[in-house]
């Protein structure tokens, strides 16, 4: 895992998932979702892993 600074972007492929298992988002076939490091504009349980 690569530690990544305050401020930069960088790009997440992602696919959400329910506690039974249906997705319920993903970015597969489209852009991964860019987010700027600790600018505060994620929800919690998206860090979840």
């Amino acid at each position: 895992m690569v530690k990544v600074e305050k401020d930069l972007f960088v790009s997440v492929e992602y696919t959400g998932t329910l506690k039974n298992g249906d997705v319920f988002d993903t970015s597969q076939g489209r852009q991964p979702l860019e987010i700027q490091m600790d600018a505060g504009r994620l929800i919690k349980c998206f860090l979840l892993i």
